[in-house]
C-alpha cells in the first residue's frame, strides 16, 4: 500500500480536496487512486479529532468493484466490514458504523439516495460529507446523470464535497463542466508493456503441427485431427463471410500463408471469436518461463462461457489440471468473484477471463498477460424502429489503451491483442456517452421523480446532452404506458415504476403480473430481455427450438417454457439438466445463470412489498400461468405499441 502512488501523494489531494467544493483525482488504473485517496481523507478527518462527523461515500460504476474495493480497504484497515468500511449494492449491504465511516456503493444507489434531498431542497444531507465518484471516464448513463444531479446540489448545499475520479482521460472536460475546478493527477506504477497485434503472432498459432518443429508445438503433443479440423473451421469461416479485406491480403505480402491468412480473417468479424485460436495463445503464453495470471478480456457472459468450455476441454489442458481458469463477470456469485483476488500456488498459472469490468473497476495485482479481444458490448438504441439491443462492438481505442494497462503490475508485461494494427487504426478515439446512445425512459422516470424541471431542460444539462429527440421518444413511451401525463407529471403507476428500478415496460409487466397472479412467466420475461438467445449456436438450434416451442407461438412464451422445463428437470437432478440441455442445444450455464437471475428479481419484486415472501408468493403468484391469453395480455401491457411492425 505505502508504495503505490496515491498513498505517496495523500496529503496533496487532501489539501486540494479540502480546499475546493470539486476536485478532480485523475491517475491510470491502480495507482491507487480509489482505495488510498478516500482512506486519506477520512483518516485526516480522525487525525483532527472530527473523525466521527466524516462519511464518505465512493460509487462504483459496478457491483463487483462496490464490494471488492470495500473489501480490500477494509483489509487495508485490519477491519471487518461493517466496522469503518462497508458497501451497499441492489438487495444486498453490509453497512458500516454510524459514527465516521467510508461507504462504497454502486452509483444507481447513491442516485436514489439523494433524489428525496434534491427534491425536497434539504440543504443538508445525513451521513454524506464527501461525494467520490469513481471512473467517471467510462461515461455510463447513471454516472452523467449523477453529474447533473451534483451541479443541483452544490447550489443548495455549501458543506458537501465532490471528488471525481477518473482515468487520465479527458480530466479537461470534467473539470470545465465543474466550472475549472482543480485537477490532481497521479502518476501511473507500471512496468513496459509489450503489444503484440494479431499478425505478429498468428504464426505461431496458425501453422498446421505437422510442419513445426518448435518445441511449443512437440510440447502440446497436439493431435494432428484436433489441429487440421481448427484449421479447417478457420478457412471455412473466412470464405463463408466474405473475400479476404485489403489489409489482410496486405499481409499476404509479409509471408503470412494461407492457414494464417484466413485466421486473420475469420478474426475480422466482430460478432466473431474464434476460441481455438485464443486457447493456442492462452497455451503459447503459458510458455512463457514468468509467472503471473493471464487476464483475458471477452466483449459478454456468452463469450465467456464459450472461452471456459473450449479452453477446459483441450487436451493439454484436460492432461495438466495446474491452470486454474477463473471467470469475472456481475452475473457470477460474490464468493466466485473474491476468487480471481486469492492468489495461486507457484506451480499453478491463473486465468481470467472476464469483461470490461476488469479494465478500470478492479486491478489483479498478479496480472502479467493480458489477452484483449478488442470487442465489447453495448446497448445500442434505433429511435425510428424505438428497438434497443445489446450488441457487441469494436472497443475504441481508450478502451484497449486501459486493458492493455492491466498487464506489468509487477513486472514487463506483454498485451496479446486478437485484432490487426490496421483494425486498431479503424477504432474510434473514444466509445460515445451511454446518455447519447441508449433508451432514455429509465433516467426521464428519475429526472421527473426529482422535481426540479422537465427532462429536456435537466437532461440538456448533461456533460454530453442527448438528442431532443432521443429524449421525446422516451416522453412518449412513458405515457403510452400510463406513467406520466401531457405535462411531465409523473402518475400513480409512474411512482411505482420508479420504486422498481429497471427498465420501465418490464417494471410494468412485473406489476401487472403480480395483480393477475402470472408472475412466473414474467420473471421469464424479464430474463430474456437481460440475457442472450439460450440457444447455442449450430445448425440444429432452429429444428430444437421448434420442438421445444411446441404450439407455443412467441418468443418471450418460449423462454418461460424453457425455464420451466429447465427447473423442473434441475429438481430432480442436475444429471437430467445437463441432458435436457444436450438434447434441446441449450446452454446449460446460461440458463443456471438466469434461473438465478429470476430468484433476484422475484426478492427485489417481494422487497417492493407487493406481496409476503418468496415462495409463498410465487406460488399464489402463477395461478394463472397457464391461461395464455392473460399472459399475452400482461406482455402487451408493457410492450405496445412494439408489438408487430
Amino acid at each position: 500500500r505505502q508504495q503505490l502512488p496515491g498513498f505517496k501523494m495523500k496529503e496533496t489531494c487532501v489539501s486540494t480536496i479540502l480546499q475546493n467544493r470539486v476536485t478532480i483525482i485523475s491517475g491510470d488504473t491502480g495507482c491507487g487512486k480509489t482505495t488510498q485517496v478516500p482512506q486519506a481523507v477520512f483518516d485526516h478527518y480522525v487525525s483532527m479529532g472530527m473523525g466521527g462527523t466524516c462519511h464518505c461515500v465512493v460509487t462504483q460504476p459496478r457491483r463487483v468493484s462496490a464490494m471488492s474495493v470495500a473489501e480490500r480497504v477494509a483489509a487495508e484497515r485490519v477491519e471487518i466490514l461493517g466496522t469503518t468500511v462497508g458497501y451497499q449494492i441492489r438487495q444486498e449491504s453490509v453497512l458500516p458504523r454510524s459514527c465516521g465511516s467510508l461507504l462504497f456503493c454502486t452509483t444507481g444507489v447513491l442516485i436514489r439516495r439523494l433524489t428525496k434531498f434534491i427534491r425536497t431542497g434539504a440543504q443538508e444531507i445525513p451521513n454524506i460529507s464527501i461525494i467520490f465518484v469513481d471512473e467517471v471516464h467510462e461515461r455510463d448513463v447513471n454516472s452523467d446523470f449523477l453529474l447533473i444531479m451534483l451541479k443541483k446540489i452544490l447550489q443548495h448545499n455549501s458543506s458537501i464535497r465532490i471528488v471525481l475520479m477518473s482515468a487520465t482521460i479527458n480530466a479537461e472536460k470534467f473539470s470545465q463542466f465543474f466550472d475549472s475546478c482543480p485537477i490532481v493527477t497521479i502518476p501511473g506504477r507500471t512496468f513496459d508493456v509489450t503489444e503484440q497485434f494479431l499478425e505478429d503472432y498468428v504464426t505461431i498459432i496458425a501453422r498446421p503441427v505437422a510442419s513445426s518443429s518448435s518445441s511449443f508445438g512437440n510440447k502440446l503433443m497436439r493431435s494432428d485431427s484436433w489441429r487440421r479440423e481448427k484449421l479447417e473451421r478457420n478457412r471455412t469461416r473466412a470464405r463463408s463471410t466474405f473475400e479476404y479485406s485489403e489489409a489482410v491480403r496486405q499481409l499476404r505480402h509479409k509471408g503470412l500463408d494461407e492457414d494464417e491468412l484466413a485466421a486473420v480473417a475469420s478474426m475480422s468479424d466482430v460478432n466473431f471469436i474464434d476460441y481455438d485460436m485464443l486457447t493456442e495463445l492462452i497455451l503459447h503464453i503459458d510458455q512463457d518461463p514468468r509467472r503471473g495470471s493471464i487476464l483475458c478480456f471477452l466483449p459478454g457472459w456468452e463469450e465467456i462461457l464459450s472461452a471456459h468450455e473450449m479452453l477446459l476441454s483441450h487436451p493439454f489442458v484436460v492432461r495438466n489440471p495446474r491452470f486454474v481458469v477463473l471467470r469475472l463477470h456481475s452475473n457470477i456469485s460474490p464468493q466466485e468473484q473474491q476468487e480471481v483476488f486469492r492468489p495461486v500456488a507457484d506451480d499453478k498459472r491463473k486465468i481470467v477471463l472476464s469483461t470490461n469490468i476488469a479494465e478500470t473497476s478492479i486491478t489483479l495485482d498478479d496480472c502479467v498477460f493480458v489477452i484483449d479481444s478488442g470487442r465489447a458490448k453495448r446497448m445500442t438504441y434505433d429511435p425510428h424502429t424505438q428497438i434497443s439491443s445489446l450488441g457487441v462492438t469494436w472497443a475504441s481505442k481508450a478502451n484497449v489503451k486501459q486493458r492493455k494497462g492491466r498487464a506489468g503490475r509487477v513486472c514487463e508485461g506483454v498485451c496479446y491483442r486478437l485484432f490487426t494494427r490496421s483494425q486498431f487504426a479503424g477504432m474510434q478515439d473514444e466509445m460515445d456517452p451511454d446518455m447519447t446512445v441508449v433508451p432514455l425512459d429509465q433516467i426521464c422516470l428519475s429526472t421527473l421523480a426529482l422535481q426540479i424541471g422537465n427532462c429536456q431542460e435537466v437532461l440538456s444539462q448533461a456533460l454530453d446532452p442527448p438528442p431532443l429527440s432521443q429524449i421525446e421518444v422516451a416522453l412518449k413511451s412513458l405515457r403510452g404506458l400510463g406513467a406520466t401525463d401531457e405535462q411531465q407529471k409523473l402518475l400513480p403507476l409512474g411512482q411505482k415504476l420508479c420504486q422498481m428500478h429497471m427498465e420501465p415496460r418490464l417494471a410494468k409487466m412485473l406489476l401487472f403480473s403480480t395483480v393477475f397472479r402470472c408472475l412466473r412467466p414474467m420473471l421469464a420475461v424479464v430474463c430474456g430481455r437481460e440475457f442472450k438467445d439460450p440457444f447455442i449456436s449450430d445448425p440444429r438450434t432452429e429444428e430444437a427450438r421448434l420442438r421445444v416451442a411446441g404450439r407455443c407461438c412467441s418468443d418471450q412464451l418460449l423462454t418461460a417454457e424453457i425455464l420451466n422445463l429447465f427447473e423442473s428437470a434441475s429438481d430432480r437432478s442436475s444429471a437430467e439438466a445437463y441432458d435436457f440441455c444436450n438434447r434441446n442445444l441449450l446452454s446449460y450455464n446460461l440458463l443456471n445463470q438466469m434461473k438465478g437471475f429470476q430468484t433476484k428479481v422475484l426478492d427485489m419484486v417481494c422487497k417492493r412489498g407487493y406481496r409476503p415472501p418468496l415462495q409463498p408468493f410465487l406460488m399464489d403468484s402463477s395461478t394463472w400461468d397457464r391461461h395464455g391469453e392473460l399472459v399475452r395480455a400482461v406482455i402487451c401491457s408493457g410492450l405496445l405499441p412494439n408489438v408487430a411492425r
